[in-house]
């Protein structure tokens, strides 16, 4: 069941207005029952790329919607929320959340598999992972580059590692359309999708300095170390003009009706 307490619609696209501590509060606690029902708890983070591409695509937007944790990853949807009347709302970067859950699992005893990355950028972020936290449990890793017909054979690795904690890090349609295709079938508790975080974590990606951050521009930092991102970044004024249009009447208090 999902909590709806703090919990917005962007644009019919759930948001959890959430700081990191407590996320992980909630978190903690699914850990703690271990896996109820047939699926895993999905942890998301919803940007304006995200958000724009749910409004041409059921099976995300679906998938979003099952999320039992929506973080509000991006500037852009902290602005939106601002914008439509519901006050300040944190930002909860996903790698900074990835990051506090590996800290959270290695404190507690809980497993963890990487699914996602390069071949050669996975085991880079897999040992710096043990380097950050010496009692991490690594159940596991594969790397994000296998053909659709290999996937059947990679869930079932992660099946029969059976870890408590899975960290999806792929494009996002791919690790979009794995989780939609497999929540259901993964012995997980916990499944967090997490984008490039794991190239972050590896040390192949620098994050924005922390002026940068604190200004609400990382993106533009990492459109200007990654000027390839332009095609990505189009969805932003997309979003915003979007937002602008319907104002209020983007963001409800209430899940919307499915049809």
């Amino acid at each position: 069941m999902i909590d709806e307490g703090n919990r917005v619609w962007l644009l019919d696209v759930p948001v959890d207005r959430l700081s990191v501590r407590r996320g992980m509060d909630r978190v903690v606690v699914w850990l703690s029952r271990g896996k109820t029902g047939s699926h895993c708890r999905l942890i998301l983070t919803p940007n304006p790329e995200v958000i724009m591409e749910a409004r041409q695509s059921a099976a995300l937007l679906t998938l979003l919607q099952s999320a039992d944790l929506a973080l509000a990853d991006g500037v852009g949807v902290v602005w939106a929320l601002r914008h439509c009347g519901m006050g300040r709302t944190e930002r909860v970067p996903g790698v900074e959340f990835m990051y506090a859950l590996l800290s959270m699992a290695a404190l507690r005893g809980h497993s963890v598999y990487f699914l996602g990355a390069t071949p050669d950028v996975l085991p880079s972020a897999v040992n710096r992972a043990r380097a950050l936290w010496p009692n991490l449990s690594v159940a596991g890793f594969r790397d994000g580059y296998y053909p659709l017909e290999a996937e059947p054979d990679v869930v079932l690795a992660i099946a029969e590692a059976r870890p408590d904690i899975l960290i999806v890090g792929m494009g996002s349609a791919k690790q979009h359309a794995l989780l939609a295709r497999h929540a259901h079938r993964l012995p997980v508790v916990v499944a967090m999708a997490v984008g490039g975080a794991l190239d972050v974590l590896a040390d192949e990606h620098k994050r924005a300095p922390r002026l940068w951050r604190s200004a609400g521009l990382e993106w533009l930092w990492r459109l200007g170390r990654e000027p390839w991102r332009w095609r990505r970044q189009i969805a932003l004024p997309r979003f915003a003009f979007t937002v602008l249009r319907l104002g209020r009447r983007a963001v409800s208090l209430v899940p919307p009706t499915r049809s």
